[in-house]
């Protein structure tokens, strides 16, 4: 009888080796064990979820013992692993050739059919900068933008890119987001574009959003010639027909309602960076700082005309504006008046008229400027109207929860 398929194994065993109480003993990870921890980290793991995964794995004698053969004995082990999944997964050790190979690949695998293929859409180099967006994110624009109760937001970010040359500059990861109460929850974004650039200005941002717009532009109306001189085409189609002699053109209008205008959304929201702000109003409103001051001034004092109230509304990010209010606060005045400070720049933001905008100013004014003399009637006759209008908004829980977070 042959066991095992005839393999043998032979076993030493060493009594005389002992190990101090405490030292972690591992085994290298080899082989398929290995291989599985790449698969997973190319399936996108984390270092600190699947070391705390295998972790719990262990059993009971392994963590008597002080045995690690499944974890290593400390998490660089499943860091070098990860390394090694990383290099695995480059299509070149080049970062350039890497990139424009990665381009051509996306391009075959990602809609090599369609209108807009691929997934890298502008790849250049010096200064470097990519943006990427598919066709279905098009789509989804188009589908969900225009509804009110949309919102649009973007961010830049330091973090997702590390540099590995001492003298290359910082890259930021730049992306536009979606969000839609009837698609998704509140809190969830749905992406639909990303640049990463080492250059920072307007423009960069401007050409990113416009290079997204043309695309748009392709993706509502599409043309093609067909060989042929009689066609019967459906009513239902959206189609227009110029008939020549021995060719048809036909024009396919995908989104036959927008007239070959982009979409604008009603608000978008920021984190207040200045080359935001200003990108967007170019973009959706196609005007300057300084005419969205104008016609902001025009609407908070009741002198708005009709192309005022349908523009996007730029809207900052109020969890940043509390945060940095929360610092300016916190470093100027003392602890016992600061948290009516913070509800005081609140009513601020939820003032919507330039003349009760003017008079809570005043009434913040004289009670901070006579706060330590706080036994006089003009005082405290501002106090208590202050008070009053604050606790019109203390119910508002996008207000309370920002003033919250901003003491973390």
């Amino acid at each position: 009888q042959v066991l095992n398929n005839g393999f043998c194994f032979v076993i030493a065993l060493n009594r005389k080796i002992f190990h101090h109480v405490g030292e972690r003993i591992g085994r290298h990870i080899r082989g398929s064990r290995r291989q599985a921890i790449i698969d997973k980290f190319k399936s996108g793991a984390s270092v600190y979820r699947l070391h705390s995964q295998y972790h719990e794995q262990r059993s009971k004698n392994e963590k008597k013992g002080f045995n690690y053969d499944s974890t290593g004995k400390s998490k660089k082990v499943f860091k070098k692993i990860k390394a090694e999944a990383t290099v695995e997964s480059l299509l070149s050790p080049d970062v350039t050739l890497g990139i424009l190979q990665l381009h051509d690949k996306l391009a075959d695998e990602i809609n090599n059919d369609g209108i807009i293929t691929g997934a890298l859409q502008v790849v250049q180099f010096r200064p470097f900068c990519t943006v990427a967006f598919t066709e279905a994110s098009i789509r989804l624009y188009d589908a969900i933008v225009s509804h009110p109760e949309t919102v649009l937001s973007w961010d830049a970010t330091g973090g997702i890119i590390k540099n590995t040359a001492l003298n290359s500059r910082q890259c930021l990861y730049y992306e536009l987001t979606v969000s839609h109460p009837n698609v998704v929850n509140e809190d969830t974004l749905i992406p639909l574009t990303f640049m990463l650039s080492e250059s920072q200005t307007l423009l960069t941002i401007t050409n990113w959003l416009t290079t997204f717009k043309e695309s748009y532009k392709k993706v509502s109306s599409v043309r093609t010639y067909i060989e042929s001189s009689i066609l019967r085409i459906p009513l239902r189609s959206k189609m227009t027909i110029l008939q020549f002699s021995w060719f048809s053109f036909i024009t396919f209008q995908i989104f036959p309602h927008k007239k070959d205008s982009f979409p604008r959304p009603a608000v978008i929201l920021s984190d207040r960076a200045q080359i935001f702000l200003q990108a967007a109003l170019r973009i959706y409103n196609d005007e300057n700082y300084q005419q969205f001051l104008a016609r902001a001034y025009r609407i908070v004092t009741n002198q708005a005309i009709q192309d005022d109230l349908f523009k996007t509304i730029i809207h900052a990010c109020l969890s940043h504006f509390m945060f940095d209010m929360r610092k300016r606060i916190n470093k100027y005045l003392p602890e016992d008046i600061r948290e009516f400070a913070m509800w005081c720049m609140a009513l601020l933001v939820n003032t919507g008229k330039w003349n009760e905008m003017k008079e809570n100013w005043r009434l913040m004014c004289r009670v901070f400027i006579n706060y330590s003399t706080n036994e006089t009637l003009d005082f405290k006759q501002s106090y208590s109207i202050l008070l009053s209008r604050i606790n019109h908004i203390t119910n508002d829980p996008n207000t309370s929860t920002a003033i919250h977070q901003s003491r973390e």
